[in-house]
C-alpha cells in the first residue's frame, strides 16, 4: 500500500508479541491462522491510519506525545496499586490531570 509492505518476518514478530500477551493475561488463543488474520488485518488498518494522518497532514508535537503518556502512566498506576489511604494521599496529584 503506497509502496509499504508488511514483511512475513513483521508478521511473525507481531503475532508471538500478541500471543505472549494473550498468554500473560491467561487468555485462550485463538487458532494460529486466526491470529495471524487479525495481526495482518490491525498491520494494515495502522498503515492506512498513518499514512492518511500524513496526507492529511496532521502532526504531533514531541510535548503533546509526552503529555499523553505521561497521563497514560499515570492512570495505570492508579488502576494497579493497592488502594490505601497513603498511597492515595501520595498520588492525590495525578487525579488533577486532564
Amino acid at each position: 500500500m503506497n509502496g509499504d509492505v508488511i514483511t512475513r518476518h513483521e508478521l511473525g514478530e507481531k503475532v508471538a508479541l500478541a500471543a505472549r500477551q494473550l498468554k500473560k493475561q491467561g487468555t485462550p488463543l485463538p487458532a494460529p491462522e486466526v491470529l495471524e488474520k487479525q495481526m495482518l488485518e490491525r498491520m494494515i488498518s495502522d498503515m492506512l491510519q498513518t499514512q492518511f494522518a500524513k496526507d492529511a497532514g496532521v502532526r504531533v508535537e514531541d510535548a503533546q506525545l509526552d503529555l499523553a503518556i505521561n497521563v497514560l502512566r499515570s492512570r495505570i498506576i492508579l488502576l494497579t496499586w493497592p488502594a490505601s489511604e497513603s498511597n492515595w494521599k501520595r498520588m492525590e496529584w495525578i487525579t488533577k490531570i486532564p
